[in-house]
């Protein structure tokens, strides 16, 4: 994971993006501060990731949600607050 993505994603500027694309980025872990994103794409297919945060179920915006290809064993039961998703 790393301060460099944490950091990132507390960025006005990424908090405001219709689409973040977190793909192929060699991830392991998805920072807490995600839940703060306000997007309706949220790509974090094609990484090492095997867990994800709860905050995921605080993305009321986000229609899309793209975990394919990585090693999760488990969703957060979090992910089940999401209505928007299509």
């Amino acid at each position: 994971m790393g301060a460099g993505l944490e950091k990132e994603l507390t960025k006005k500027k990424t908090r405001k993006l219709e689409k973040v694309d977190l793909s192929k980025r060699g991830l392991t872990g998805v920072p807490a501060t995600i839940g703060g994103l306000h997007c309706k794409q949220l790509l974090l297919s094609e990484n090492d990731l095997t867990i994800l945060p709860g905050e995921l179920g605080k993305l009321d915006s986000v229609e899309i949600l793209d975990m394919s290809n990585n090693r999760l064993n488990q969703l957060p039961q979090e992910i089940g607050d999401l209505k928007t998703l299509q």
